[in-house]
């Protein structure tokens, strides 16, 4: 398709958003002539600018002969365009600027992000920026040498637990899952066969032609400038990026009815070359199978929905009769989290991770079947009313009131979550996007009660991918009957040890209720001060002194939000001053207080 000129095309689809009390940024969504969203946001006391492009392709999108080649792209794009044709031209002018810039390649998106100290360089930061998403060189002599540098980079992943175990995680997939790719690549994967072919230039043109398209892009732009001074610089910098041609498809509706469903049910076992003791465990939860817009509404009204967090609070909290201290009365645990994980167009994972003592590590059977029984128990729980509104309460108000980011971090955080929900045809969506992912939305007690429900039939439904990782000399204590494995790219070697059946579930007790939630909407006592004048500051007062405690208070008459903050000192001969062992025991104090 030819490249979009008119400006006078450009739609607004949104400027009114619910925002933060602590909020003071104006907003606005629109879309350009090429389909390409963009969220303005404009703060007069901005002392920077930023700005993102989220493009909705990744490395689940790489031709199979040439895996790395969405990550290859990201690389390019750096090394000159049709204005700009010097290779390091682009970081060259930002550097001198005093700014930053970088990209990363993920699953299904490549973000692009930059900002600037100076708010002034914003329009011509743009205009270098925006021929990124419309005339790359891809210059043969650059190729050869960025293939080097991915494979660098891959080098140094080798070492890296995360990379290792994120690779062990899609090798569980089968084949024909796009999940199953190697998203990084190397010089084999991208001069093939053997490292020495040449770089793939044709496939990557044509892959770009095909991705880098408006209606696959999301981005945001942040300055103090004005909504419409925002809407005017982006519309020249990016006059040029081609439209899509019809209506927004995604490349994951290439493989929507691919079964998101790993292969293998094995629990992995590999030593950790960070020394973790831990187990994982990661249940797949498709979206929508119908069609891939059902997939993409399902996942907004979940991301909205948050039923994950109500999950976690009770998976994941710390009380007497937690699952947590079940496992710490046992001696084998000593650490537990659970939360959202991966998601994508095509499935959402819900992770929980436990850190193991030797003992657990010996017994991370038990600990599996310990944390699969309180899944199936809370199944057939009635769920007080307390779970779902406590934590729903805590983050609306640490969205509400909490400090929002300043533009330069906002950027690349924005664009990434408009490609969720803002090609959403819903209102709502759109109005409450900055809330998206920081605080459920409203909903009924028996509405979210549902949600959890059927996510827990999920879960209880399903075998999770379960990964324990140990130092190297405590393997053996984890290891069974099973034979030693080799993951081919990371050459991570791994036991493939058999699940335990399912178990029954197990009776879960509910945290006690918070007392300290408030139950009605807090206001601060002062208002907040543009300009605080030097009477607003100074030392607290002290409102109690005696031999055992001195009290200060400070009353906050600048920030204007309704929080409270309480320090303790505590000074003491026995707090580290009298030995190094003295020092150790307060810090294990300290720790196990906190």
């Amino acid at each position: 398709p030819p490249p979009a000129t008119a400006a006078a095309a450009t739609t607004v689809l949104c400027e009114r958003f619910e925002r933060a009390a602590t909020d003071s940024k104006a907003y606005r969504l629109v879309e350009l002539a090429s389909g390409l969203r963009l969220l303005l946001v404009s703060d007069a006391a901005a002392e920077k600018c930023a700005a993102a492009v989220d493009v909705h392709v990744g490395h689940l999108s790489d031709p199979t002969e040439y895996p790395g080649l969405a990550h290859f792209c990201e690389h390019m794009l750096f090394l000159g365009n049709d204005r700009y044709p010097g290779e390091d031209e682009w970081e060259n002018w930002i550097s001198q600027k005093g700014g930053s810039s970088n990209a990363y390649t993920d699953t299904e998106d490549t973000c692009y992000f930059w900002e600037l100290p100076d708010p002034s360089k914003l329009g011509a930061a743009l205009e270098r920026w925006g021929p990124f998403f419309a005339a790359p060189l891809f210059a043969d002599d650059a190729t050869r040498r960025e293939v080097e540098a991915i494979n660098s980079e891959h080098a140094k992943n080798l070492k890296s637990d995360a990379f290792r175990i994120y690779q062990l995680t899609k090798a569980r997939f089968p084949v024909a899952h796009p999940f199953s790719k190697f998203g990084t690549g190397d010089r084999k994967t991208l001069r093939p066969p053997d490292g020495a072919g040449a770089p793939p230039v044709e496939p990557l043109r044509t892959f770009y032609g095909a991705n880098y398209v408006g209606s696959n892009m999301a981005g945001a732009v942040c300055g103090p400038q004005s909504l419409g001074e925002l809407q005017r610089l982006s519309e020249s910098a990016f006059a040029r990026v081609r439209p899509g041609g019809g209506a927004r498809s995604p490349p994951s509706a290439a493989y929507h009815l691919v079964e998101p469903a790993p292969a293998v049910d094995d629990a992995y076992v590999l030593a950790s070359l960070s020394s973790q003791r831990a187990v994982s465990l990661q249940w797949i939860l498709p979206y929508d199978r119908a069609s891939p817009g059902a997939a993409a509404a399902d996942r907004v009204d979940e991301r909205y929905a948050r039923h994950d967090l109500f999950l976690a609070h009770i998976l994941g909290h710390e009380g007497p009769a937690s699952l947590l201290a079940d496992l710490r009365r046992r001696g084998l645990a000593t650490q537990l989290g659970a939360g959202a994980g991966e998601d994508t167009d095509q499935f959402r994972t819900f992770d929980l991770s436990v850190e193991l003592t030797p003992a657990g590590l010996k017994e991370w059977r038990e600990v599996v079947r310990t944390a699969r029984a309180a899944v199936a128990g809370l199944k057939t729980t009635t769920w007080p009313s307390r779970a779902f509104d406590e934590p729903a309460r805590m983050a609306r108000l640490g969205f509400t009131w909490g400090e929002t980011p300043d533009v330069g971090a906002a950027a690349t955080g924005l664009a990434a979550k408009l490609q969720v929900a803002g090609w959403s045809d819903r209102t709502e969506d759109l109005r409450e996007f900055l809330f998206l992912d920081r605080a459920p939305r409203d909903a009924t007690l028996d509405a979210r009660r549902k949600g959890v429900d059927e996510m827990l039939s999920a879960l209880s439904s399903s075998t999770p991918l379960a990964t324990i990782t140990a130092p190297d000399d405590e393997l053996k204590l984890a290891v069974g009957s099973a034979e030693k494995r080799t993951e081919p790219i990371y050459g991570t070697r791994y036991y493939a040890e058999r699940l335990p059946e399912a178990p029954r579930g197990a009776a879960v007790d509910f945290p006690a209720a918070n007392p300290y939630v408030p139950i009605s909407d807090p206001a601060p006592r002062n208002a907040r001060k543009a300009r605080p004048r030097a009477s607003d500051f100074g030392p607290p007062a002290i409102i109690d002194d005696d031999p055992f405690l001195r009290l200060w208070h400070r009353e906050d008459r600048i920030f204007g939000v309704p929080r409270a903050a309480a320090l303790v000192l505590l000074r003491t001969a026995k707090t580290g001053s009298e030995s190094a062992l003295d020092a150790v025991h307060a810090r294990l104090w300290r720790g196990l207080a906190g």
